[in-house]
């Protein structure tokens, strides 16, 4: 039986901004770093020594990957570009202004800018620049793609789909805009049509590899398995260095238990980006379900190094805690997290568990109710509310009629197939006085159970209930 529950996480990158409006002159930069997203002045060939292999286009935006004197190499594109044809964003902003400055229905130039601060993700200083280019030019339909990013980042999605919608309407072939409908609609949990733009973007661009690697991530999300796995591995073959598509698999061979293929693909995405946060979270994740909890402390120190503002990493890291009775530790970790996320009730419901574990009875009932109240058609939480109010053994957070309730709803949301959530309705029947029901519903916990270690806790709840006594715990579930 699960002590606590992980969250995961599922990501995606928002977008690749292809820009063409303005041609600059030639001009010698700061010197770029690694990791650096840099902005391409001019339309220009990449090389290989003397051999012309690839292109960079004018007023695109790209990450450095590589270094070596004068030269760059940049994300997604063969070859070496010469850093006299790249600006740092804020020289790129500092020229734009200058060309505003001369002619303020400059529209190329607004529009540039506007892209630029939307690569910083300052959208207020975004959606101004945006906005203005198109009351000049109501034409330009990267405009109106970027105006549409700019106020899904300040909390507006459906006034962001129409922007990206008159995107599409004015350029068909618009491939990002397609794919950026698609994040919007998976940021909103509508995965179907999510898809349905992923599918129209890959149908125009066919060896993109974010497009399937978001596709994937929208299949995951939506219970299909075997196909997320196909465009991850599709990801793969079209760039091989894509530490996301491993970081995807890793997610669908976790789903199916499969440890050591999930171990496996973490591991080739942190060879390949070792300052992915996510990846040693994910990995993180996967030795705590092995029960390797020492190494999982390791990688979830290192994602938290990494990116201290990941929600995800403080509540798993709270989890490893209190697997390890370190109760204390544990709810600093959840506390974390509900301070960079308000809303998340399974960093909620996870606190509530250890101030159970604790003795802090109050707080416990306080959080874990929250929890069903944040989300009430999350299984965990009802399971954990419901095993409180039966097991608990202060007579005034008893409540055996709530118990079963919630027990019966976290049941059916899960079809009757998950042996814990049985074996907490078990309970409430017991807490309730109803042991004949008890004993039934136990009996089914015990076929359902999947480890020994299950069917032995089971199987000891169970003869309690023959002899007429319910089960009291001082531990979360």
């Amino acid at each position: 039986m699960k002590l606590f529950e992980i969250q995961s996480i599922t990501l995606f990158n928002i977008l690749q901004f292809i820009f063409s409006f303005a041609v600059f002159a030639e001009t010698v930069a700061h010197a770029q770093t690694v990791g650096e997203r840099v902005f391409v002045t001019t339309t220009s060939d990449t090389r290989i020594r003397d051999r012309v292999v690839g292109k960079v286009y004018g007023s695109s935006i790209y990450t450095v990957t590589h270094v070596e004197g004068n030269w760059l190499a940049l994300r997604g594109v063969e070859g070496w570009l010469q850093s006299r044809f790249v600006l740092s964003l804020d020289e790129a902003i500092e020229q734009m202004s200058q060309r505003v400055g001369r002619n303020q229905t400059d529209a190329e130039a607004l529009a540039t800018r506007g892209m630029l601060f939307l690569e910083q993700r300052d959208y207020a200083k975004a959606f101004h620049d945006l906005n203005a280019a198109l009351q000049v030019n109501s034409k330009l339909a990267q405009a109106w793609n970027n105006r549409g990013l700019a106020l899904w980042g300040q909390g507006q999605p459906q006034l962001a789909i129409k922007d990206l919608e008159m995107a599409v309407s004015l350029a068909p072939k618009f491939t990002d805009a397609y794919y950026n409908l698609g994040a919007i609609y998976y940021d909103g949990g509508n995965f179907a049509k999510a898809i349905e733009y992923y599918d129209k973007a890959i149908g125009l661009a066919p060896k993109n590899a974010q497009y399937y690697l978001n596709r994937g991530s929208a299949k995951l999300e939506w219970g299909k398995t075997a196909e997320a796995l196909a465009d991850y591995n599709r990801a793969l073959e079209i760039d091989n260095r894509m530490a996301m598509a491993h970081l995807g698999r890793s997610n669908v061979y976790i789903m199916q238990e499969n440890w050591k293929l999930a171990r496996e693909n973490a591991d080739a995405a942190i060879k390949l980006d070792p300052k992915l946060a996510m990846a040693f979270n994910k990995r993180g994740w996967i030795h705590t379900s092995e029960g390797e909890h020492e190494k999982a402390l390791e990688d979830l120190n290192l994602a938290i190094s990494l990116d201290g503002t990941m929600v995800e990493a403080y509540n798993n890291r709270g989890v490893v805690r209190a697997k390890l009775n370190k109760f204390e530790d544990a709810i600093a970790d959840f506390s974390k997290a509900i301070q960079l996320d308000s809303g998340n009730a399974l960093a909620t419901m996870n606190r509530g568990k250890s101030h159970f574990s604790l003795g802090n009875l109050a707080k416990a009932n306080e959080d874990l109710s929250r929890a069903v109240e944040m989300s009430p058609e999350l299984e965990q939480a009802l399971n954990a509310y419901a095993w409180f109010l039966s097991t608990v053994s202060a007579s005034e957070f008893q409540n055996a009629e709530k118990a079963i309730e919630l027990a019966k709803q976290a049941c059916q949301l899960s079809q009757w197939k998950n042996a814990d959530l049985v074996d907490t309705l078990a309970a409430g029947y017991a807490a309730g006085g109803d042991f004949e029901n008890a004993v039934k519903t136990q009996r089914d916990a015990i076929s359902l159970a999947k480890t020994a270690e299950q069917r032995t806790k089971f199987g000891e709840r169970l003869k309690l209930y023959e002899n007429q006594q319910a089960f009291h715990s001082d531990i979360g579930k």
